[in-house]
């Protein structure tokens, strides 16, 4: 199966043009002169030498001068520049003038440069999108310089939408420039924050940095409250016996630990577990080993009343 026919340019496919330029599909058909007049890309591309000098290469829809690193849309914004119907006057949006700089600056035009810069400093475009836009471009960092001091300054801070289109490396070096300049333009290590955990948490939830949340009151707070270090939580105290006295009121012992051990069946093993005989208030134990080791005893109460 044959390759798709490339489709000619309706405005751009010029009958007077004496090169033809494909680019993606289409065709353009344009003067030759307003490529190599400055270009020494296009000089390089277009012109051979012969005995009668410099002539451009013959070219035609078969045999078309191929451009890349550019889309159909982007190079017909470029030679709008050589083929704007208004003289002098040159409206585009600060998209269109970063487009024709990128190609400007890939190709080798000067004056095309030139004008561009121009253009782009007389709108008025927020800093993010201009640093955006140049950085997207290729085009020089040394001319976002007012943009970089503009949002170093600001008083609001960089939002996340911002930082996508930043990029996380200027992102980080404009935050840093922010805290820098807030502590005077020093390099000195700062000082540690004078601020409490409560004061954090909430400065973290506030930003978005505390996924966990709290309810005080029935309200969530964003935040936990700051209490220290967390109690454990308490055990299971074990209970406790009431010991009658002669005033018929009575005193309160800790439980014993035998009383603690769990109940196990019985068993005549030498290797059995112990266990619990209930009849005997716990001073019995059956099972080799245990008997052995815990002897059995008692509690005595003095009650009685002093002189």
């Amino acid at each position: 199966m044959s390759a798709e026919r490339p489709l000619r340019h309706k405005q751009l496919y010029l009958q007077g043009g004496d090169v033809v330029f494909r680019v993606d599909n289409l065709l353009f058909r344009l003067h030759s002169y307003f490529f190599t007049r400055e270009s020494a890309h296009f000089r390089d591309l277009l012109l051979h030498t012969s005995s009668f000098g410099d002539e451009v290469k013959s070219s035609s829809d078969d045999c078309p001068i191929i451009l890349e690193n550019c889309t159909p849309s982007e190079f017909t914004t470029f030679c709008w520049v050589f083929y704007n119907p208004r003289y002098s006057l040159y409206e585009a949006t600060v998209e269109q003038w970063a487009t024709i700089l990128r190609l400007a600056q890939m190709w080798e035009f000067r004056e095309v440069i030139q004008l561009a810069f121009r253009e782009l400093d007389k709108i008025e475009v927020e800093p993010v999108m201009r640093i955006h836009l140049y950085q997207k471009n290729s085009i020089d960092s040394e001319r976002l310089e007012h943009a970089f001091e503009a949002l170093a300054t600001r008083p609001d801070p960089l939002t996340e939408e911002e930082g996508q289109l930043l990029g996380i490396k200027t992102f980080a070096r404009i935050v840093h420039a922010r805290e820098l300049a807030r502590l005077g333009g020093s390099t000195i290590t700062p000082n540690p924050l004078r601020v409490s955990t409560v004061d954090l948490r909430a400065i973290l939830a506030r930003v978005g940095l505390s996924p966990l949340r709290t309810q005080t009151n029935g309200i969530n707070t964003g935040v936990h409250a700051a209490t220290g270090p967390q109690s454990a939580p308490l055990l299971a105290q074990p209970a406790h016996r009431q010991f009658g006295d002669h005033r018929g009121g009575s005193l309160t012992v800790p439980a014993t630990p035998l009383e603690t051990i769990p109940e196990t069946p019985s068993s005549t093993s030498s290797d059995s577990p112990p266990s619990y005989d209930r009849s005997t208030n716990g001073r019995h134990l059956t099972g080799n080993t245990v008997g052995k080791l815990a002897p059995s005893w008692s509690v005595k109460v003095n009650t009685s009343k002093r002189g």
